[in-house]
C-alpha cells in the first residue's frame, strides 16, 4: 500500500494595511478573477516575482500608440508639405512658361518640369485625401 503524503497546508501571514489599501483589497475581492483577498494578493505576488507590471504594460502601450499617431501626423506634413512645394513649383513654372521675357528653352524646360510636379501635387493630394479617409 502506497503511503500518501499529508497535503502541504498554504502558509499563514497576517498583513495590516492602510485603510486606503483595504479599500482597494476589499474592490478587488468582488472581481470573479480573485474572490477573495488571499487570491488578489498571491496573485500580486506572483506578478511581482515575475516582473510583470500591467500598469507600466498599458504606459508603454499607451507610449507606442502615441509614437505610432505622431508618425503618421509626420508622414501626412510631409506629404502636404510636398504637396504645396510642387503647387508652388508648379505655378512659379507656368509663370515662367507665360512670362513674355523668358526664352525658348527656358519655356521648354519650364513646361517639363511642372508637367512632372503637377503630377507629383496630384499623386500627393490623393495620397492624403485617402489617409484622411481612413
Amino acid at each position: 500500500m502506497a503511503t500518501q503524503k499529508p497535503k502541504k497546508r498554504p502558509h499563514v501571514l497576517y498583513v495590516r494595511l492602510t485603510d486606503p489599501n483595504h479599500e482597494h483589497v476589499s474592490h478587488q475581492t468582488k472581481n470573479p478573477q480573485f474572490r477573495t483577498a488571499a487570491n488578489y494578493l498571491n496573485w500580486l505576488i506572483e506578478q511581482d516575482r515575475a516582473g510583470r507590471d500591467e500598469g507600466l504594460r498599458a504606459l508603454e502601450e499607451k507610449i507606442s500608440a502615441t509614437i505610432d499617431q505622431v508618425r503618421q501626423d509626420i508622414a501626412q506634413a510631409h506629404m502636404a508639405s510636398e504637396a504645396n512645394g510642387a503647387f508652388i513649383h508648379a505655378c512659379v513654372k507656368m509663370l515662367l512658361v507665360n512670362s513674355p521675357e523668358a526664352d525658348a528653352t527656358t519655356k521648354q524646360i519650364a513646361m517639363t518640369q511642372a508637367e512632372r510636379r503637377y503630377q507629383t501635387l496630384l499623386t500627393n493630394t490623393a495620397k492624403s485625401m485617402n489617409e484622411s479617409r481612413s
